[in-house]
């Protein structure tokens, strides 16, 4: 099977583009220390610290509000990926591809499927709930941070 690789550049993105409601804060990413630009705890986009590029965004129970499911899917197709929060997993995989990597430990409300990006520099995450809709993603560029998710996974 052919590996696409997504290319997702999130290195300029600000999420006070989207919200007027932005909060930054300083904030632990992994073992990363940095800040955060956050809408509540659904949206989260890391800077470590010191420097001026994103190295991961996070959404995390995206599906509870429709006003923030439209934001976070508005973001996604700004990001140019592909899918949307509420998408069922057929939708996810026959856009994405079979994830490399499925964990179904991890969490107790989802499945996490890995996808790598960037020409396998990168790490997307989608949580897929136990109704079959997407209701998490991630996406990570911070190599320290990935290293550490894979050591969660098992995988090299």
């Amino acid at each position: 099977t052919t590996i696409h690789f997504m290319n997702i550049n999130i290195e300029d993105f600000s999420l006070t583009n989207f919200n007027s409601f932005v909060e930054t804060i300083p904030f632990y990413y992994a073992s990363i220390e940095g800040i955060a630009d956050c809408l509540g705890y659904y949206i989260i986009c890391f800077k470590e610290r010191n420097s001026d590029i994103l190295s991961a965004i996070s959404f995390e129970d995206i599906l509870l509000h429709k006003e923030l499911t439209e934001i976070a899917n508005h973001i996604l197709q700004t990001l140019c990926i592909p899918i949307r929060f509420g998408d069922d997993s057929h939708l996810v995989e026959s856009t994405l591809g079979h994830p490399f990597c499925i964990d179904e430990n991890l969490f107790t409300d989802r499945k996490i499927w890995y996808y790598y990006i960037n020409e396998g520099k990168g790490l997307l995450s989608i949580g897929i709930n136990l109704a079959d809709k997407v209701m998490s993603l991630e996406i990570i560029t911070h190599p320290t941070i990935i290293k550490e998710r894979k050591e969660t996974l098992s995988i090299s």
